[in-house]
Order: C-alpha cells, then sequence, then structure tokens
C-alpha cells in the first residue's frame, strides 16, 4: 500500500530532527539528510495542516505554469509576490521548470508508447554549468516508468526543503505526471522525490516541531485522475482568470471536470476556499458549471 503524501512528509520531518547534521550552506543553518526519498501515492499529494498553511492558490497556479512551459514571473506573482525575490532580471525566472520540460513531453510519451517497459522515458531539468543565478533548478531530472497498468514516477532533485518546498513540489510533481498517465489513458501509480540534500531551515524548527505534536491533523486530498495535460485554458486563466474568459470557446474548453475545479481555486479568496473546490465532489462541480 503506498502511503499518502502527509505520512511521509511527517517521516521524513522526524528523521530530520533525529538522524540530520547541522550544516550552513550560503551562511543559514539547516539540519541535513543526505540521499533521502519520500514515496507516496501520486493522487493523495496535497496536504493539509492547520500549521503549515500552504498557499492552495499558488500551488495550482506554479503547476499550470509548469505545465504551460511558462518562465515569467507575472503568473506567480499574482498569486505568491514574494517569487519575484528569486528573480535575476525581475520578469523571469532563470531555474523555471517550464520551457525546460516544453518540449520533452513528447519524447517521453513517444518512448512509452513505442515500448511500455522503456528505462528511457527521461526528462531533464537540469542545465550543465550553470551560471550565477538567484534561482539555481533544484530539480534535476524525472524518470516515468509504466509498470504494472501504472505511471510510477521519479523525481531526482539536487537540494529539497522538507518545510518550504517539499509540499508544493509534491502537488506539482504529482499534477505533471498525472498528464502524462492520463495521455497514455493508464493510472498513476506512486511519485518519487529523491534529494540529494532533504533539509530543515532552524528558522523553521520550531513550526517543524509543533506539526510533529499535532501530526493527527495532517491529511493528504485525494487528487483526480487527469486526461491529459491542461487545455488551453488552463494555461490562459493564468492570464485573464477563470471569471474573465478571453472568449466563449475558452469558457467552454475549461469548464469540464476536473480542470474546472482548478480554476475556481485560482480566483478563491483564500487557501481555504482554494482548497474547498479541490474537495467538491464531480457532480457538483458540474452543476457550478
Amino acid at each position: 500500500m503506498i502511503p499518502p503524501f502527509h505520512v511521509e512528509w511527517l517521516r521524513a520531518l522526524k528523521s530530520v530532527f533525529q538522524e540530520g547534521r547541522p550544516s550552513a550552506p550560503r551562511g543559514r543553518g539547516v539540519l541535513e539528510l543526505l540521499g533521502r526519498a519520500v514515496r507516496f501515492d501520486g493522487n493523495r499529494a496535497l496536504l493539509v495542516h492547520p500549521t503549515r498553511k500552504l498557499n492552495y492558490r499558488f500551488a495550482v497556479a506554479e503547476w499550470l505554469w509548469i505545465a504551460a512551459g511558462r518562465g515569467d514571473l507575472t503568473p506567480l506573482v499574482r498569486y505568491n509576490p514574494r517569487m519575484a525575490e528569486f528573480s535575476d532580471d525581475g520578469t523571469r525566472l532563470a531555474g523555471a521548470y517550464g520551457p525546460r520540460l516544453a518540449h520533452q513531453w513528447g519524447y517521453v510519451l513517444d518512448k512509452l508508447r513505442e515500448d511500455p517497459d522503456s528505462r528511457q522515458a527521461v526528462a531533464q531539468i537540469w542545465t550543465a554549468n550553470p551560471g550565477r543565478s538567484k534561482d539555481v533548478p533544484c530539480t534535476m531530472a524525472a524518470q516515468f516508468l509504466l509498470r504494472g497498468g501504472r505511471l510510477h514516477s521519479i523525481w531526482t532533485m539536487r537540494s529539497s526543503d522538507l518545510w518550504l518546498g517539499l509540499p508544493y513540489d509534491a502537488f506539482s510533481f504529482s499534477r505533471l505526471a498525472a498528464s502524462v498517465a492520463g495521455c497514455l489513458g493508464v493510472p498513476q501509480g506512486f511519485v518519487e522525490i529523491a534529494a540529494g540534500s532533504s533539509h530543515l531551515y532552524d528558522v523553521d524548527f520550531s513550526l517543524a516541531r509543533q506539526v510533529l505534536a499535532e501530526e493527527e491533523a495532517a491529511y493528504s486530498v485525494h487528487l483526480e485522475e487527469l486526461d491529459g495535460f491542461p487545455p488551453y485554458g488552463a494555461h490562459a486563466l493564468l492570464d485573464v482568470g477563470v471569471r474573465r474568459p478571453a472568449d466563449g470557446a475558452l469558457a467552454a474548453e475549461w469548464f469540464r471536470a476536473p480542470w474546472q475545479a482548478y480554476g475556481l481555486a485560482l480566483e478563491s479568496r483564500g487557501s481555504l476556499e482554494a482548497l474547498g473546490h479541490l474537495l467538491r465532489a464531480p457532480a457538483e462541480r458540474d452543476e457550478a458549471a
């Protein structure tokens, strides 16, 4: 039985306190574990905990931004203004995954269609000899393996922040893998995130300990299978919003399950309301459309 994400996240937090070694990259103190991985059910990948207050609107926006092959800041700062701090030029993120992955999805799908047992369905994110930047990619590559009628994915990272980044990465990676699975017409299996350095910054120690003291409050939202990559309307939502479609065709393309829930989540006023749209049953979403 593959555990949901929150179980693996809590295990990782416990491990870093029990086994982590101190380090100070760029002068910032961390507890660090080397060569660790979390493996979880790709359809139960969205964390909920009252102390780890995720920005669910940003989580959805970041995933759609990657899926759309975008690297510009504008769609992200609408949901998380702090993203501008990582830009070198004030307009783009140098380490954006989307532009790197956009031309590789076809290769991944072709490999798995030609040979379902292939081990070559790999998408590369890391750039050789990266220059100085505020935004060097944390993820190096993703591998997709079709086994037992399910699509599993393994994401290899050089660096994984257990508190700040991992909950968002788990969601984004699971949705990208779900899109590949949808294109192939198979269900998603596990998502594994393997990191050279899994770490927790000392400024987050107190909140992380609070989470562990309240671990029974954690759970993972069950996400629907996807039918492929987001339609054009989903990409356009990053710019125009679900309630301001560019034309009738865009609205019609967007308002179908399961995509409509994500569009409504983007337009919600707060994180909990956004999550509510993702928790609603498909029939209720159809009625709302």
